[in-house]
C-alpha cells in the first residue's frame, strides 16, 4: 500500500494472486453488496466488511472472497439479480421473499 494509487483492495489482490500471501478480502462495491444481501455483514464500511468476512473462512481460504466479485456482475447484479442461475440462491434474500416480485 505504500505504492502510489495502491489501496487496499489491490494490494491484497496484489499479494494473493502475484505472492500467494491471503493478507485480507477483496472487498469492492459487488463484494460489499453481495456480503449485505447475503447476510454476511450489516455495515457499508470496507474495513468492517473485510473483518466480518475473514471470520468466515479460514486464512487460506480468505482470496475466494473476491469470487463475489464476478459473481456480482455476472449474477448477482445490483438491478436484477438472476436468482435462477445463482448457486447461493438457496441462502440468499429470493429463497425466502422473491428478488423481484
Amino acid at each position: 500500500m505504500t505504492l502510489p494509487n495502491v489501496a487496499r483492495k489491490t494490494a491484497i489482490v496484489v499479494l494473493a494472486h502475484a505472492y500467494g500471501i491471503n493478507g485480507g478480502a477483496t472487498v469492492d462495491t459487488h463484494v460489499r453488496r453481495l456480503s449485505n444481501r447475503l447476510g454476511f455483514t450489516t455495515t457499508q464500511d470496507p474495513m468492517k466488511i473485510e473483518q466480518d468476512l475473514i471470520k468466515l473462512l479460514p486464512q487460506p481460504d480468505w482470496e475466494n472472497w473476491s469470487r463475489l466479485i464476478y459473481h456480482g456482475r455476472a449474477v448477482c447484479n445490483a438491478r436484477h439479480p438472476a436468482c435462477e442461475r445463482c448457486f447461493l440462491a438457496d441462502i440468499g434474500p429470493g429463497a425466502i421473499l422473491p428478488v423481484n416480485p
